[in-house]
């Protein structure tokens, strides 16, 4: 019951993101036009906050997998990324709405929109993060096949933003692999200062 619904919120936060990015291709993300109504740059301030949810939660849950300890069974390791996704998701929203206080004075609607995704989004990292615990992929270990499905979101948004600015196949590719390694370093040193 429980995995079902999950599977459904799941399925229709993808949906969702998945129909905002092709309504004007990935430049949805990155660009606003003068043109444009206050509900398109709106709609790119809701993905982009979500995306950012994305890859900060995708990092540090990199950091803390690597640093599991050998004493921890499959399900401590996923109750700790999932402890580990809700409190880092509330002080990311808690900051979020203390920040839009201070530029707007009261809280306003549309920031609710953007709580909601990046809810949704750390949900979604948090479930990637645990799909190896529960599908055994042979000799691969959880944490390693959870790390690397970790690294891939870090990977897709690298590429959506390097295809947003319409760079060539080769751009687009060395941005992603620059970005990847700016995360992977940002990873180690966390695990590197905490242990």
């Amino acid at each position: 019951m429980l995995l079902g619904l999950g599977t459904s919120v799941f399925k229709s936060s993808v949906e969702l993101w998945l129909q905002l990015l092709v309504r004007d291709g990935a430049s949805i993300l990155f660009e606003v036009s003068e043109s444009e109504g206050d509900g398109a740059a709106e709609g790119r301030s809701i993905v982009r906050d979500a995306l950012e949810m994305g890859v900060y939660l995708s990092i540090v849950l990199i950091a803390l997998i690597v640093s599991f300890e050998s004493s921890l069974d499959d399900g401590g390791e996923v109750l700790l990324i999932w402890g580990s996704a809700v409190g880092l998701s509330l002080a990311h929203v808690f900051a979020f709405r203390l920040a839009h206080v201070f530029e707007f004075g009261i809280p306003v609607a549309e920031g609710w929109w953007s709580v909601g995704g990046m809810f949704l989004t750390a949900f979604g990292v948090a479930l990637l993060a645990s799909v190896p615990y529960v599908v055994s992929v042979g000799s691969v270990s959880s944490a390693a096949l959870s790390t690397w499905l970790l690294m891939g979101v870090v990977a897709v948004v690298g590429y959506l933003a390097a295809w947003s600015r319409d760079w060539s196949m080769i751009g687009r590719l060395a941005y992603t692999f620059v970005i990847l390694l700016m995360a992977a370093s940002i990873s180690i040193v966390k695990y590197f200062l905490t242990h």
